[in-house]
């Protein structure tokens, strides 16, 4: 089953920004696979509630409310993921495939769109610390995908080690980031 809706057809405003569009692209389309191998394997009552940690659904929430943050916050030139939508139904399975169908759609949007400029000046602001103020960081578009892809990546590790836990097997590699995976192949 297809849960996403990620075109290949981009048009951008330099051939370095598509290629690096299309780079990000195939980033996301590998995000959602793993994703949904992940709804696919793991047993419902597993996904929604695990007793003393978080539960596989809500690393996925997390996951997927992260990239919605960016994508409806950056044509204002400031995103601030702590701002970001937190919806509890998105941590069922059905919920989670439900987002990442919105997801796709916005993120074609983006791509698809002509004055997409991934190298253009974003603010990020940040809290450092709970009782600390918020502090603005320069960055750029492609900078921030690039980062939601790695912070995919580090959840989509943390749910292989909780489904450890309790003898699931997901895909060999998941949650492992591409550096780590070069690395390994090289040795």
């Amino acid at each position: 089953m297809k849960t996403q809706t990620l075109s290949a057809n981009l048009s951008v405003n330099t051939a370095a920004d598509y290629n690096v569009a299309m780079q990000l692209h195939r980033a996301f389309q590998s995000v959602f696979a793993d994703i949904h191998s992940v709804i696919e394997a793991v047993p419902e009552l597993l996904y929604v509630k695990i007793d003393g940690i978080a539960s596989v659904g809500k690393h996925v929430r997390h996951i997927l409310e992260f990239l919605d943050a960016l994508l409806d916050q950056y044509s204002t030139g400031i995103v601030n993921y702590d701002m970001r939508t937190r919806l509890e139904r998105y941590e069922t399975q059905q919920g989670a495939r439900d987002y990442m169908q919105v997801l796709g759609h916005k993120l074609d949007k983006l791509l698809l769109d002509s004055k997409v400029d991934v190298d253009g000046e974003l603010l990020v602001q940040r809290r450092l610390a709970p009782d600390g103020p918020f502090v603005d960081l320069q960055s750029s578009l492609g900078d921030q995908l690039a980062g939601v892809v790695d912070h995919a990546t580090h959840h989509l590790s943390i749910i292989n080690m909780i489904a450890g836990q309790y003898d699931l097997k997901l895909r060999e590699g998941l949650g492992v980031s591409p550096a780590t995976l070069v690395h390994l192949q090289s040795n």
